[in-house]
């Protein structure tokens, strides 16, 4: 960003800030220190910090919102200080409007998702720069909402979230996108329909997508949106593979007690670069079965999850999820299927014990006979001390040239105080050869986690020790996240 435009945010946020009216002024900063690098690095005392700085004011029908973000790095070409979103939105009755940068998402996804995984700093192994994870428009959206409707219409770039604040916008987005959206509500039933254009410097392409979700007798849920290209030889309506497309089906019941859900999709030739399609697979809270989730891939996916849920008195609870993907490329099919079921019991209101079994196996990535076991305990043994006990065990082969004989193990043990202190260890011991040096035949992780709540608006944690790498899904996101040996010191404060 230039010195002009800084200067002129500068005046801004200080007019702001001098306001009278403080009570419409939140500011929130999350502030990471590393001293440390990835495992076997030469340079293992590398120092970094990196910070993000969030400042929204209110105003009556107005809104001021900006966004800044700082890395620093012995490395110039690695650090930056930028303004990375700007924003002003009006809100007055049923009008909107919003200049700058803003978010937002048509149906499930299907033509455009944008997001933010608070708390969440990404960094690439080959550019070594941290940023937050999030996906944003740039540019202006308009929106009016009667009670029996709702109508969006934005133009603006999408970010590709790949390339750090470093990199020019002209290359973080490329895109322009002109857009619109719009629901009619009909008493249970809400039908949506919605255009988007992609404009590029010499040709521009269209697509269209509708839905239908439906409040159904006997507690029946159902929601279905279909999405495609014009255009070409594409052809209206059509889930094969002559047309690109996305289509999306689920179904939620519920009796009493007892859950069941049904979800299919159908995506080809849909990866955007500014949409995420719903995955259909389970996203879990355990470290092995998180790290080994299947990620979509739009180019040609089918595939199905259902799930079953069953309640009892006591809050004890049984889940069980199936499901699987079907990926046609380079003239190959491929296959990937999941089962999975948990058992959770509560022996005493202070008390939780849950366990679970999973196997899977996913062909285009030559993984067979998944297998992860594993199981939980919390208790609380004082009105204000618990403790938890998480134990996971994977194992699968890996088929190349020859079977590895995969093995994963996790230990991870936690003691908190409330309200205010938590500690914790992870240790993690893997042969994965994806994972650890040539000249190794097995690697350990062992990692130390203390986080204090100084204060209400303040919130210090720290690691220690030595992290294993590899994927991370949160809201249906998957990214990967760096594997790192050092000191990590995060400072997380709320105004």
């Amino acid at each position: 960003m230039n010195r002009n435009k800084i200067s002129i945010w500068i005046i801004v946020l200080n007019f702001v800030i001098q306001s009278q009216v403080l009570s419409q002024l939140s500011v929130s900063n999350l502030l990471e220190y590393q001293l440390g690098n990835l495992p076997d690095m030469e340079s293992g005392n590398l120092s970094t910090l990196y910070d993000q700085i969030n400042i929204s004011y209110r105003y009556d029908m107005l809104r001021l919102f900006t966004k800044i973000e700082t890395f620093q790095s012995a490395d110039k070409t690695k650090s930056y200080a930028d303004f990375v979103q700007k924003s002003l939105s009006f809100e007055h009755d049923n009008l909107g409007i919003m200049i700058g940068n803003f978010y937002h998402i048509i149906g499930r996804g299907l033509l455009l998702r944008t997001y933010e995984i608070p708390g969440t700093v990404f960094e690439d192994v080959g550019l070594r720069t941290r940023y937050g994870f999030y996906r944003d428009m740039e540019g202006v959206m308009a929106s009016y909402s009667p009670d029996f409707a709702e109508i969006y219409a934005f133009r603006g770039r999408p970010l590709n979230n790949l390339l750090p604040p470093t990199f020019s916008d002209d290359l973080r987005r490329p895109q322009l996108l002109e857009g619109i959206e719009s629901r009619i509500f009909i008493s249970q039933y809400t039908f949506s329909g919605s255009y988007l254009r992609d404009n590029s410097e010499d040709h521009y392409d269209e697509y269209g997508s509708l839905a239908i979700e439906a409040a159904l007798p006997f507690e029946l849920q159902v929601y279905s949106e279909y999405a495609q290209q014009f255009g070409g030889d594409n052809k209206i309506l059509d889930i094969s593979k002559n047309t690109a497309h996305a289509f999306y089906l689920g179904a939620n019941w519920l009796y009493n007690s007892f859950g069941m859900s049904y979800e299919y999709k159908s995506y080809n030739e849909f990866l955007l670069g500014y949409n995420d399609p719903p995955p259909l697979v389970k996203e879990y809270q355990y470290l092995l079965l998180n790290r080994s989730t299947h990620r979509l891939i739009p180019i040609n996916e089918t595939g199905w999850q259902t799930e079953f849920f069953f309640s009892m008195d006591g809050g004890h609870a049984v889940n069980l999820n199936f499901s699987e993907s079907v990926n046609e490329l380079f003239d190959n099919r491929y296959i990937s299927q999941e089962q999975f079921v948990e058992l959770n019991y509560f022996p005493s209101v202070v008390t939780n014990i849950r366990a679970f079994f999973d196997h899977s196996f996913e062909n285009l990535f030559a993984i067979d006979k998944r297998y992860t076991i594993g199981t939980y305990f919390e208790t609380e043994f004082s009105d204000i001390w618990s403790i938890s006990l998480d134990l996971q065990y994977q194992q699968f082969d890996r088929t190349v040239s020859e079977t590895d004989k995969v093995k994963n193990y996790a230990a991870l043990i936690s003691v908190s105080r409330a309200p205010d202190l938590s500690f914790g260890v992870v240790l993690e011991k893997s042969n994965d050869s994806a994972d650890i040096p040539e000249d190794k035949d097995e690697e350990y992780w062992l990692g130390g986690n203390l986080s204090y709540q100084y204060s209400q608006v303040h919130l210090i944690s720290m690691f220690l020790g030595k992290r294993r790498g590899g994927n991370a899904c949160t809201s249906g996101i998957c990214y990967e996240i760096l594997p790192f040996e050092g000191v990590e010191l995060r400072i997380t404060s709320n105004l």
